[in-house]
C-alpha cells in the first residue's frame, strides 16, 4: 500500500503489527528551497569579514565560514521537520507519541544530501495496534488470597507490642536459675551429621556460630527445636541436641540434614520490661496514654493496611486477567519505555538502600544492561503494556469520563507533594499523569463491579 501527497512520494510498509515504515522521497524543488532557507538564515546570523551582517554572502564564502557540513546538517534537519509529519499522515491518528524512529543513518543522509537532487530517507512509527478480545472483559472471574484478616491484624499488633517492650526493656544478668522462655543468652554451637547408626559424623559446614545473641522470644527465627533444647540450661552449661534442617531452610544445602548440635550457654540475661504503661503506649503511638488506646489505634491502622493490600491484590489479579483477555500485539516502543522506567526505578532503589556504589550504578546504566533487563523481563512488560492499553480501550468502549473537578483535585494533590519535597514540576505533565491515574481507577472500579471476585483466607504464616 502506498501513500502520497502533492509533493512527497511515500511508500508505506508494515514492519510489525504495531510499527509502520515510510520510505520518503522529497522532490528536488523542495530540497533546494529548504537549503536556500538555511543559507538565508545563516546569512542573517553569521558575521563574515568584509560583508555587512544580513547581506547576501556568496555561498562559497559562507560555507568556508560556517562549514559545509553544518549547512548540510541544518538543511537535512529542516527537511525532516517539514516533511516527517506529512509523510506519516496515513497513521497519524493512531501513532504513539514520540515513537518515531529514523531508519536511515544520519551519516548516510549527510553523505547523500545535495540541493540539486531528490532527498530520500526512511522513518518508522509505532501505532496503536488493532485490538480484539479473546474473551469478554465484562464478567471476569478472579480468585485472590486476602492479605490478612482481623486475627492476623491482632497478631501483628501483639507482635509490635512485644517488640517495643523488648526495645524499651533492659537486660539484667541471671545467675541463680536456668534459661527460661523470654530470656536472652549468649551461646556458641557447632554441629555434626548424624550417621545411620546414630553416631556423630562429619562437621556440618555452615552450622557453627560463636558467641551469638540468642533471644528465646524469637524462636521462629532459629532452627526448630533449638530453643526448647536449651531451656533450663545454666550459665556455662553445655548440651547436645539432635535437630533436623527442614525442607524450606536457607541455605538450601542444609535442607534435610539431621545434625547433633553441641550448644554452650555462655551468658544468661533476663529482660526487665518497663513498668510504666504510659511510656510503652506513647512509644507505640505518639500521644497515646494507655496501652489499650495505643493497641486500638494500631489495630485500626493494621486493618486498613490489610484492606488496602487486599484491594491491591484484587486490582493486580483483574489486570492480569485483562492482559489475558485482550488480543493484540504489544507495541515494542511501549515495552521498551516500560522497561526503561522499571530499570531506572530499580537502580534508584538499589542506590537508596546502599546496596550498590555510584561506580556500580554507572556500570549498570548502559544500553546493553538495559537491553538485557528488557529481554529478561519481556513477559511481564508485555502484560503491563497490554493491560494498560486494555484499560484505555474499556474507558472508551464503556463511555466512562472524568470531571474537571476530579482532574483538578488530583493535580493539586500532586502539586502539594512536589512542593513539600521542594521539587520542580511540569504542570502539563501533571495533568496528563492525573488523567492516566484517574482513568485507571475508573476502569478498575468498573471492572471490579462487573467481575466475580473470590477472596480466599490469608496464608497461615501471615
Amino acid at each position: 500500500m502506498s501513500a502520497s501527497t502533492d509533493e512527497l512520494r511515500v511508500r508505506q510498509k508494515a514492519v510489525t503489527p504495531s510499527r509502520v515504515r515510510f520510505d520518503v522521497t522529497v522532490p528536488k524543488k523542495q530540497v533546494k528551497r529548504a537549503f536556500e532557507d538555511v543559507v538565508t538564515e545563516y546569512q542573517k546570523e553569521v558575521k563574515v569579514p568584509g560583508y555587512r551582517k544580513g547581506s547576501k554572502v556568496p555561498l562559497q564564502v559562507l560555507a568556508q565560514k560556517v562549514g559545509q557540513e553544518n549547512l548540510r546538517s541544518a538543511a537535512v534537519e529542516l527537511i525532516m521537520r517539514q516533511t516527517m509529519w506529512e509523510a506519516c499522515a496515513a497513521v497519524r491518528d493512531r501513532a504513539l507519541e514520540d515513537s518515531e524512529r529514523l531508519e536511515t543513518s544520519v551519516g548516510e543522509l549527510l553523505r547523500e544530501f545535495s540541493p540539486e537532487k531528490d532527498f530520500e530517507y526512511a522513518v518508522s512509527v509505532e501505532i496503536v495496534p488493532e485490538i480484539g478480545w479473546k474473551k469478554p472483559y465484562k464478567g471476569l472471574q478472579v480468585e485472590v488470597q486476602a492479605a490478612g484478616n482481623d486475627a492476623v491484624a491482632q497478631a501483628e499488633v501483639e507482635r509490635m507490642v512485644q517488640e517495643k517492650k523488648k526495645d524499651l526493656g533492659t537486660l539484667r544478668v541471671v545467675v541463680d536459675r536456668g534459661l527460661e522462655k523470654g530470656d536472652v543468652a549468649v551461646i556458641s554451637f557447632d554441629a555434626k551429621k548424624i550417621t545411620e547408626d546414630g553416631e556423630e559424623g562429619d562437621d556440618i559446614v555452615g552450622a557453627k556460630r560463636d558467641s551469638i545473641n540468642f533471644d528465646t522470644a524469637d524462636g521462629d527465627n532459629f532452627l526448630p527445636g533449638l530453643v526448647e533444647g536449651v531451656l533450663g540450661a545454666q550459665r556455662g552449661e553445655e548440651r547436645k541436641i539432635d535437630l533436623f534442617f527442614p525442607e524450606d531452610w536457607k541455605p538450601e544445602a542444609l535442607r534435610g540434614i539431621k545434625g547433633r548440635f553441641t550448644v554452650k550457654v555462655q551468658e544468661l540475661f533476663v529482660r526487665d520490661l518497663p513498668q510504666d504503661e504510659s511510656v510503652l503506649a506513647n512509644a507505640l503511638v505518639d500521644g497515646a496514654v494507655t496501652l489499650q488506646e495505643a493497641m486500638e489505634k494500631l489495630l485500626e491502622k493494621e486493618k486498613k493496611a490489610i484492606e488496602e493490600a487486599t484491594e491491591a491484590r484484587v486490582q493486580e489479579a483483574i489486570l492480569a486477567e485483562l492482559a489475558e483477555a485482550i488480543e493484540m500485539a504489544a507495541p515494542e516502543y511501549l515495552i521498551e519505555e516500560q522497561g526503561k522506567q522499571q530499570y531506572a526505578a530499580r537502580l534508584l532503589e538499589l542506590q537508596a538502600l546502599g546496596q550498590v556504589t555510584y561506580e556500580q550504578i554507572q556500570n549498570m546504566s548502559t544500553e546493553e544492561k538495559l537491553r538485557d533487563y528488557i529481554d529478561s523481563e519481556r513477559g511481564q512488560l508485555e502484560r503491563i503494556v497490554k493491560s494498560t492499553m486494555a484499560v484505555e480501550e474499556i474507558f472508551k468502549l464503556e463511555g466512562l469520563d472524568l470531571t474537571s473537578e476530579e482532574i483538578q483535585a488530583e493535580v493539586e494533590r500532586a502539586e502539594d507533594e512536589f512542593k513539600q519535597m521542594g521539587e520542580q514540576f511540569d504542570r502539563e505533565r501533571l495533568i496528563e499523569q492525573a488523567q492516566e491515574l484517574l482513568k485507571g481507577g475508573k476502569v478498575l472500579g468498573w471492572l471490579k463491579d462487573n467481575s466475580t471476585v473470590t477472596l480466599t483466607p490469608p496464608a497461615a504464616s501471615a
